[in-house]
């Protein structure tokens, strides 16, 4: 595992996750504020601060997280990579693949190497989940959904203010693209999409705020999804019928079941914290930083291919038909 220092770019609520993540890993980490005012509370709280990524590779970092707002992500990875950085970027990894389209010579298997946090790959009831989904034998439908109201998740700032409320790098479809990450993961990445997206104008935000689509995966399985930030309660699970039973795993409550063609039901809890995701995925960053392998981590080239997909939904919402993944 790495023993240098990993630099956090961008401290709002998730960069200071990732910095609390990596003092509970025991590794050297250093802040880089965006903004001055929140440098200075930092250093108050005894974090090592840094002014910006060239200041903080000098000071030992050799691997970075970035967590600054998504029209960032792609100028702040590449600069961190041309450092010589192995690269840990928030999802999405940028607004659309046009945008992402700049990085394709710095997405190698070569170091330094660029990762996506997709960090729900590292759920526990997911991976169990997974790990099961091959007794239900022959797949044949998933239903996919996650929903919930976008002003309980900030309740300390306007949500109207929030990047989720910008067309040009918020909605549904980036801040929920966990959700088709992992549909990908477990059941492979398909040739097109038929989709649809909608603002009801409920928010009074400029991004969408629901997305339906429909698609079928290379297994032949048919695969629904439904996204939103209009629900409360919340919710949020994976479903999967095969011809042996059904599985389905509830992130909220995390509760496994399975159920058999006799009608049989098991359940299982799982007792970890949601918390100890992120965790996991940091630990897995750092072993990759150190030349290990990457396991479930996402790589650059994976999240370009959950950006691909975003992209022909929302062209499929658009023109009404079914669209072709551009590669």
């Amino acid at each position: 595992m790495i023993d240098s220092a990993v630099a956090v770019l961008g401290t709002g609520s998730i960069g200071y996750r990732h910095l609390s993540v990596l003092k509970t890993l025991g590794k050297k980490c250093i802040a880089v504020s965006v903004r001055p005012e929140r440098a200075e509370a930092l250093a108050a709280e005894g974090w090592e601060v840094a002014g910006s990524l060239d200041e903080a590779a000098s000071m030992g970092a050799r691997a970075a997280v970035i967590a600054t707002d998504t029209l960032r992500h792609v100028p702040d990875t590449r600069h961190a990579l041309r450092l010589g950085l192995d690269v840990l970027c928030e999802k999405p990894l940028a607004e659309d693949a046009v945008a992402a389209s700049r990085l394709p010579d710095l997405l190698g298997e070569s170091r330094p190497r660029l990762f996506v946090a997709y960090c729900l790959r590292f759920d526990e009831g997911l991976s169990a989940f997974r790990a099961r989904l091959g007794s239900i034998g022959e797949i044949h439908s998933v239903r996919i959904e996650c929903r919930s109201f976008l002003p309980e998740w900030r309740p300390y700032r306007d949500y109207r203010k929030s990047y989720s409320a910008r067309a040009s790098e918020g909605g549904v479809l980036r801040d929920m693209s966990h959700e088709v990450d992992y549909a990908c993961w477990l059941f492979g990445i398909p040739g097109a999409v038929s989709g649809t997206i909608g603002n009801t104008g409920r928010l009074g935000i400029e991004s969408e705020e629901i997305a339906e689509a429909f698609w079928v995966a290379p297994g032949r399985a048919f695969v629904s999804m439904s996204l939103d930030y209009l629900s409360h309660p919340p919710s949020r699970f994976v479903r999967a019928y095969g011809s042996l039973g059904e599985i389905e795993y509830d992130f909220l409550s995390r509760r496994l079941v399975m159920r058999g063609t006799s009608g049989g039901e098991q359940e299982e809890r799982l007792q970890g914290n949601p918390g100890d995701m992120y965790v996991e995925q940091m630990r897995r960053f750092l072993q990759a930083a150190s030349g290990g392998g990457h396991g479930a981590l996402a790589t650059g080239r994976h999240g370009m291919k959950v950006l691909a997909l975003c992209d022909a939904w929302r062209k499929s919402a658009s023109t009404g038909r079914r669209e072709e993944l551009r590669s």
